[in-house]
């Protein structure tokens, strides 16, 4: 965008009579002032996450309480699910061979395949697919701020530090050490890494569950499409244990994270739209590169309505 000339007549600046704060008040996902644009609605999304719990009622309540008994009861249970698969890489190959590439759908793979939609959809001027994964690394970035958050609360001990060092500390696997630990010398000086201090909850079952939230939702007319997505994240929690990197317990908040955060911004998303009346469809108001002489500025204009 040039921001800064008229066109046609010598290029000349641009007078006083619209100011800068004007022109990138469009409603554009490129606006730092549009609520449609993509940081503005990032940071609201963060601000209506955090304040969630205030505005639950009963049927919420309801929810979190279940939600709750059943990450109970995985805590009870870590130590024996933990058990069951722990050895799981050493008795298959087929378990040795694509557990350490599926975890890597709630990291890597999977942020890397949100951009790659991402591209197309602005390629192929196919504006569902673009909103689907601009609203898949929102739910990806809020949901992991959220879990890295809690983690320095916590700091848990992963399986794979109990298993080496259970013997020496005179406590159980999957210890719980408290508020910011990790930064704590006496305890990083004995050669505690990382390992020992942020394993609850798993951020790679966050992000796998924000990002199949979004395409499910997105996609919902088609059976398939959250069929597929859940399982994939579901693959991707069972391998954050055969990867002796988080216990059960983990695993099952870290997913209720990354589900929690992927239907607010969804539902954030569509009340903007459906309050300026504005159709979704992947078939209108698509991503479109023109060159515009509009509002008095020249140059090259990358319009994609969000």
């Amino acid at each position: 965008m040039i921001p800064a000339f008229k066109s046609a007549k010598g290029f000349e600046a641009a007078d006083s009579a619209i100011s800068y704060r004007q022109f990138i008040k469009q409603d554009s996902v490129l606006s730092f002032c549009s609520r449609k644009g993509y940081v503005p609605s990032l940071f609201h999304d963060f601000g209506a996450q955090f304040v969630s719990p205030v505005h639950m009622k009963g049927k919420d309540w309801i929810w979190a309480a279940g939600v709750a008994s059943v990450t109970a009861a995985f805590f009870y249970y870590d130590y024996e699910i933990d058990e069951k698969v722990r050895y799981a890489k050493d008795k298959s190959g087929f378990v040795r061979v694509t557990s350490p590439v599926v975890t890597e759908l709630g990291n890597t793979y999977g942020l890397g395949l949100v951009g790659v939609c991402g591209v197309i959809g602005l390629a192929a001027k196919n504006r569902k697919l673009f909103q689907t994964s601009l609203l898949a690394s929102q739910a990806a970035i809020t949901s992991g701020i959220w879990v890295r958050i809690v983690k320095y609360c916590t700091s848990r001990e992963r399986p794979n530090a109990s298993y080496t060092y259970w013997a020496n500390k005179g406590h159980q696997g999957g210890y719980w050490y408290g508020f910011f630990k990790q930064y704590d010398n006496s305890l990083t000086s004995a050669g505690r890494d990382i390992t020992f201090f942020d394993a609850f909850p798993s951020g790679h079952t966050s992000t796998a569950f924000a990002i199949a939230t979004v395409f499910a939702m997105q996609y919902n007319e088609h059976v398939a499409v959250p069929i597929i997505a859940y399982s994939l994240a579901g693959l991707v929690g069972i391998t954050r244990m055969t990867e002796h990197t988080h216990w059960a317990s983990d695993v099952f908040v870290g997913a209720w994270a990354g589900y929690l955060c992927a239907k607010q911004v969804v539902h954030h998303h569509r009340k903007i739209f459906l309050a300026e009346g504005i159709v979704t469809s992947a078939h209108k108001k698509k991503p479109d590169v023109y060159v515009s002489t509009a509002d008095q500025f020249a140059g090259f204009k990358l319009k994609i309505v969000f």
